[in-house]
């Protein structure tokens, strides 16, 4: 009886420490790229023309083609085995205290940085469209300057006399 208890318990700790080794391989069908488990179960249906890996191998990045906006980025993160759409996601765009950040644009329209490890969101005060590091203690911004209207002023009137 106790080494019955035994081998279940061991039968569910290894079947626990399976689950949480999932694996994902994306797969190429008629020109176009997908996901899937180490099951073979389809988590990503193949409709982007291409893919690739984060280099800290945490995001599996799904894109469409350049000139199709129709489209967008799906960025499915291996660790928590969710995927999120975006309109834009540049991969490692900044670095912050030796912490790589992506430049990502929902679909909502809003942009902002995103830590590669923590998730933790950085908002931008204007509407940017690029980054660059500069050193490892400043980073260059570039955004489409805003028209500054300036109040027409009224001439007064001088009576005639």
């Amino acid at each position: 009886m106790n080494l019955r208890k035994i081998s279940m318990g061991i039968f569910t700790l290894f079947s626990v420490a399976s689950m949480s080794q999932q694996q994902f391989y994306p797969f190429n069908y008629e020109d176009k790229s997908g996901l899937t488990d180490d099951k073979g179960n389809e988590i990503v249906a193949p409709i982007y023309d291409y893919w690739r890996e984060s280099k800290d191998e945490k995001l599996l990045i799904f894109r469409p083609r350049y000139d199709d906006h129709k489209e967008v980025t799906l960025c499915f993160d291996v660790a928590t085995k969710q995927s999120k759409k975006y309109k834009t996601f540049y991969e490692d765009e900044a670095t912050i205290q030796k912490i790589r950040h992506h430049f990502v644009e929902e679909l909502n329209g809003k942009k902002y940085l995103l830590n590669s490890e923590t998730r933790e969101i950085i908002r931008f005060k204007e509407d940017l469209y690029s980054l660059k590091d500069l050193n490892d203690k400043f980073i260059i911004a570039k955004y489409f300057g805003k028209e500054i209207i300036e109040p027409k002023v009224i001439p007064k009137k001088t009576p005639i006399v």
